[in-house]
């Protein structure tokens, strides 16, 4: 089992952090800690394997960045060390030939691949392909969502003119049911079905009474 995943850079600045089993905050940052300073000066020719507090830590370095995840001790080091290289090739894929400065500015996308590889600190998915149709169906969502947003922004501009509805274009059932929503008398209408609304109309007049739905 994967307990977590790092990526550290040479400067020793934290890419991405994913923990898969219970660590308080003081005890992350202690590991983070620990491991910077033992695998950042080993050299090229070391092997990447590192024991850690009963634990094993499989390493590798991708141009700048350190990928690092912390298995079990009975765990095979080379089961790790190729979840370390589909996770980067899939990263490669998306990205076109990824760096860091991708994985800055775009770390929501490396911890959502992360997610569809790894869930539970167990393999899910050895297929790129899959990985890489679920990550395109998340953008075109994304896209869609802003489209909809901008479109609607443009509604609430105070610059734009919003299309009004002609009073005198509206059919006329329409004008009547809102007469008797908003008519004072609607209860009365209600109890006496048989009178029309000609004689509700000449009720309002005679008692000078005004409706409150008025026509502007």
């Amino acid at each position: 089992m994967i307990r977590f995943v790092l990526l550290i850079s040479r400067q020793g600045k934290v890419r991405l952090t994913k923990w898969y089993s219970p660590y308080t905050q003081k005890e992350r940052l202690k590991a983070i800690r620990e491991l910077s300073a033992l695998i950042l000066p080993r050299g090229p020719k070391l092997c990447n394997f590192v024991e850690w507090k009963g634990l094993k830590v499989v390493y590798k370095r991708y141009a700048s960045l350190y990928f690092c995840i912390c298995v079990d001790s009975e765990d095979n080091e080379l089961d790790g060390l190729e979840v370390i290289h589909h996770y980067v090739q899939v990263l490669d894929r998306y990205f076109g030939n990824v760096c860091e400065l991708d994985l800055i500015f775009n770390f929501h996308k490396a911890y959502f691949i992360l997610d569809e590889i790894l869930i539970a600190g167990e393999l899910q998915e050895s297929s790129k392909k899959s990985v890489s149709r679920v990550i395109s169906a998340q953008d075109t969502l994304v896209e869609n969502a802003k489209e909809q947003a901008s479109s609607a922004e443009q509604y609430d501009r105070p610059g734009h003119k919003v299309k009004r509805i002609k009073f005198f274009s509206l059919p006329l059932y329409i004008l009547l049911t809102a007469y008797l929503l908003q008519c004072h008398d609607y209860a009365n209408f209600c109890r006496s079905t048989s009178s029309s609304i000609s004689e509700l109309a000449a009720q309002d007049f005679q008692s000078g009474t005004k409706p409150r739905f008025q026509v502007l």
